[in-house]
């Protein structure tokens, strides 16, 4: 109940109001208050990983999954759920999670969307995973590089 959606603002400046504009009408027709949705200004790259940390959990897309978003969360220190596919775009969340030193990574990795509800619900209620998350650290480019 306490919880916001945290939304990167569209690059565009045009396309900005409307968007969000959208997604506001859309979160009222839904039953929950606009004022939930928080839309954060574009900066550079060290600040956009710096306040990924702000967050309590990264919550990947159905369909076709975050890839560069999902891999800065990451870096950032923020927790990735994400929901497996049958496709490339669907599994990215999971290959990132699997590549994670950590072994609550596999836990965030769900393969139905009631499971995915279920284990945000779980981390956004119970604050723990962030804790034990932040023990883990994403491996670094040249890490990675030689198993290739």
């Amino acid at each position: 109940p306490d919880s916001v959606l945290w939304l990167l603002e569209p690059s565009r400046p045009e396309a900005a109001e409307i968007v969000k504009r959208n997604l506001r009408n859309s979160a009222k027709k839904a039953g929950i208050s606009p004022d939930r949705l928080v839309f954060a200004k574009r900066v550079d790259r060290t600040e956009h990983l710096q306040r990924m940390a702000a967050g309590d959990l990264f919550l990947d897309t159905f369909l076709y999954g975050a890839h560069s978003t999902a891999t800065d969360a990451l870096r950032g220190g923020l927790p990735l759920l994400t929901l497996a596919g049958d496709s490339f775009s669907q599994r990215v969340g999971m290959s990132l999670l699997k590549g994670m030193n950590s072994n609550k990574a596999s836990s965030l990795i769900t393969y139905s969307e009631q499971e995915f509800v279920h284990v945000a619900v779980e981390i956004a209620t119970a604050q723990i995973m962030k804790i034990e998350y932040a023990n883990s650290r994403f491996p670094d480019e040249k890490s990675i590089a030689t198993k290739f």
